[in-house]
């Protein structure tokens, strides 16, 4: 196995074999390919292919999660650097490639957490942790050149637009819940803006026995309205359980994320309306795949979330 021997070897890892029988978490669409990998004193690692157009976000993405576990945040797994160039992304046999340890997790049951309340307790700590530490890492800019620059209302117009071309009955639909978010959509030029994950969801989380023990994919890590992170994860669990945050899993995990401070008084009422606005984002994937089941769901959730009086949806707000 020469290509993976020299490989690895420019990481400073001694490969041993590949491990086909280990599956990997995450969308394995971050990338064109991905295996594990072990070397050999047993250690387990992930070994990516990048398309030539993904390394520089990809090497913006690890210099972040280096700077975050050189500040203490758990819960990641760092790439590795390349010791010859201090780089983490490798440019070898005409490619480019990036390794990461391989963290084992546990089958998250589908719905069945839901009812796990401790689950959403770890992952509500999680993003407390991880804005603090985002706290002392922000200030130093380099370690935020590459990533994501996104006004939400400029996304939103943008594929309404497209849609109105491609699309014309989704735009139809979609465009009926825009009413609801036009005061949220407003305000967000000046809403605070912080380092965020921007796709934080349970199925983005490596799980073990006792909670979280990683946070994966940050593809499109960068700095969002405060809100979105936990916007983005309240819409997932509220699709997924048949349209309510009633469920164990949100409600420890909205009761950790006000103890963690992550959720001011000014900030509660643009819950709502800010998870509207990423399903837009969701129902840019479900076209992006043809899936015209998820699109239909997808589609009926926003119409769901557009008649919800203001704080409804969140318990407690």
């Amino acid at each position: 196995m020469p290509l993976h021997t020299n490989l690895l070897a420019s990481f400073g890892v001694h490969f041993s074999r590949h491990r086909p029988d280990i599956a990997i978490p995450g969308s394995p669409e971050r990338c064109l390919v991905r295996r594990v990998i072990e070397d050999a004193d047993g250690h387990l690692f992930v070994l990516e292919q990048l398309s030539p157009g993904q390394s520089p976000r990809r090497e913006a993405i690890a210099r972040l999660l280096s700077a975050l576990s050189g500040c203490g945040l758990s819960g990641l797994a760092p790439y590795l650097r390349v010791p010859a160039t201090g780089a983490f992304v490798l440019q070898d046999w005409g490619r480019n490639w990036q390794l990461s340890p391989y963290i084992p997790g546990i089958k998250l049951p589908r719905p069945g957490y839901l009812q796990d309340a401790s689950l959403g307790d770890s992952l509500g700590a999680w993003l407390g942790d991880f804005r603090r530490t985002a706290d002392s890492v922000t200030p130093q800019s380099g370690r935020l050149a590459g990533l994501r620059e996104l006004s939400l209302p400029d996304y939103i117009a943008d594929l309404l637009s497209r849609l109105s071309h491609v699309r014309p009955d989704v735009h139809a639909l979609a465009t009926s819940s825009f009413p609801a978010l036009a005061g949220f959509l407003e305000a967000c030029p000046e809403l605070p803006r912080v380092l965020s994950h921007g796709d934080v969801h349970p199925l983005n989380v490596i799980w073990g026995e006792n909670g979280l023990r990683a946070v994966i994919d940050w593809e499109f890590a960068g700095m969002l309205p405060a809100v979105y992170d936990l916007a983005n994860c309240l819409g997932c669990l509220a699709i997924e359980g048949d349209g309510g945050l009633d469920t164990p899993f949100a409600c420890a995990l909205l009761s950790r994320v006000r103890d963690e401070g992550l959720i001011p008084g000014d900030q509660a009422r643009w819950l709502t309306p800010a998870i509207l606005a990423t399903r837009f984002g969701w129902l840019s994937e479900w076209l992006r795949r043809g899936d015209e089941e998820m699109i239909s769901l997808e589609l009926d959730f926003m119409e769901h979330l557009a008649v919800q009086p203001d704080g409804i949806l969140i318990p407690g707000a």
